[in-house]
């Protein structure tokens, strides 16, 4: 569900924390994981960047959590998949004779 972008629209409680929770990730980041070290080059350049362009922050903010919630959304596809394909052979071939058997029971009642 992509965050509201219109001027003067009101961010709900969910939206701020999403955002809020981001921030405080990318600072500090995630429990137990370490930092990278600062690279003060690239620090330089992406603050020159900002101030050139303001709206930037909102900008990388907004697709850094799209991007994160597409790929907590592969993930939880992934899982399903993996689920899915973990079965043995012959378990399938069980589940779809069944399936089968009771479509045509369906479709004969």
């Amino acid at each position: 569900m992509p965050l509201k972008v219109a001027k003067g629209a009101d961010l709900t409680r969910d939206e701020q924390k999403t955002i809020t929770e981001f921030v405080d990730r990318a600072v500090h980041g995630a429990p137990g994981a370490a930092l990278p070290p600062l690279d003060i080059e690239a620090d330089a350049i992406i603050r020159a960047l900002f101030v050139r362009n303001p709206e930037a922050a909102y900008r990388i903010t907004m697709l850094a959590i799209g991007q994160a919630r597409d790929l907590e959304a592969r993930g939880a596809e992934l899982a399903e998949t993996r689920a899915i394909t973990s079965e043995s052979w012959f378990r399938r071939l069980f589940r779809k004779n069944a399936d089968t058997e009771r479509m045509q029971r369906v479709g004969t009642g």
